[in-house]
């Protein structure tokens, strides 16, 4: 895997922030102008990131230049992002039972656990000599967003400064697999630091518009209830729940199923724990209950639709350890 640089980091951030849009976070990084510029006698790189208070929260515009041998390479413009708790967690997840996606935490601790025991293979020593102040301390990551539907670009506040003035970690994933003989592996980082500079408000910012609503079961689910009654029976009775799991695991998820057969064909997570095992249990138990139960032909419609030769129907069932033990 080749360095990755800045330059990466200001070209990889245009194709992600592409498709953001706007959300209001449940908790805003602070608001401010936060800025890095990397020289060498061939290239200037920069990152800004601008985050002004918007009605109590922020959003982020992030711009950046690369210029090399004197003259500016092409970058995407500036681009204005709303930002969501990473994986849906408010607060760093303590284990795998948090009630949000934990995996991707853990792969920032990966990332970050990685570039701590290969920093030295950072060709450039600026660079390098940047970083390692954060591999000396015992900071930790205290608050961390991604860019909407894009977890491929993170912001991270952590619970002390290594660098004796307010940072935040700007992470970017990488698409290389990982090189024992490079300096990152998931994601490359850098910190940028937040200057006096005033952040304004402008009409480029546009308002925040509503969080999507949750993925819930439907009204019409009601209809059926003694049907997804007699589907929950008969997952909890083929459950296994791993010796570990607490009572107050839980999970949601959405099936699909085949409305002629009671054949399985997907199951989707909607929420509750990140729980590996728990949910590989549940998986298990879903597909060990084929044939699922099957509707009566006036109730076919009301959970399902017709899919080419196939009448796919939709159950949205929740299982808890608790009600198991």
């Amino acid at each position: 895997m080749r360095e990755v640089d800045l330059a990466v980091f200001v070209n990889v951030l245009g194709a992600f922030v592409m498709c953001a849009f706007f959300a209001q976070p449940a908790r805003a990084v602070e608001a401010g102008t936060y800025r890095l510029v990397l020289s060498s006698k061939e290239e200037t790189v920069s990152l800004e990131v601008r985050c002004p208070t918007w009605h109590g929260t922020t959003v982020c515009e992030v711009a950046g230049t690369d210029v090399r041998n004197g003259a500016a390479l092409p970058t995407m413009p500036p681009r204005t992002v709303g930002l969501d708790p990473l994986g849906g967690c408010a607060e760093p997840p303590q284990n795998e039972w948090a009630e949000c996606n934990v995996g991707l935490w853990e792969d920032l601790d990966k990332a970050l656990k990685f570039a701590r025991t290969h920093i030295r293979f950072q060709p450039d020593a600026q660079r390098r000599k940047l970083l390692e102040p954060l591999f000396t301390s015992g900071a930790r990551l205290s608050k961390c967003e991604s860019l909407q539907q894009n977890l491929g670009v993170t912001l991270c506040e952590l619970s002390t400064s290594p660098w004796a003035k307010p940072t935040l970690l700007y992470f970017v994933a990488l698409i290389e697999p990982c090189d024992l003989k490079g300096p990152f592996c998931l994601y490359a980082m850098w910190p940028v630091f937040k200057t006096a500079a005033p952040v304004l408000e402008h009409p480029g910012m546009n308002p925040l518009s509503p969080q999507p609503a949750p993925l819930v079961a439907p009204d019409s689910q009601r209809l059926v209830a003694a049907y997804i009654d007699r589907l929950q029976v008969a997952i909890r009775g083929a459950l296994a729940v791993p010796a570990d799991t607490p009572t107050a695991a839980r999970v949601a998820y959405r099936l699909e199923f085949d409305e002629d057969t009671g054949r399985v064909m997907n199951i989707y997570f909607t929420s509750g724990c990140y729980c590996r095992a728990f949910r590989a249990a549940v998986s298990t138990a879903v597909y060990q209950s084929q044939p699922l139960p099957l509707l009566q032909e006036e109730q076919r419609a009301v959970v399902g639709k017709r899919v080419g030769s196939i009448f796919v129907g939709q159950a949205f069932l929740e299982t808890s350890a608790a009600l198991l033990r």
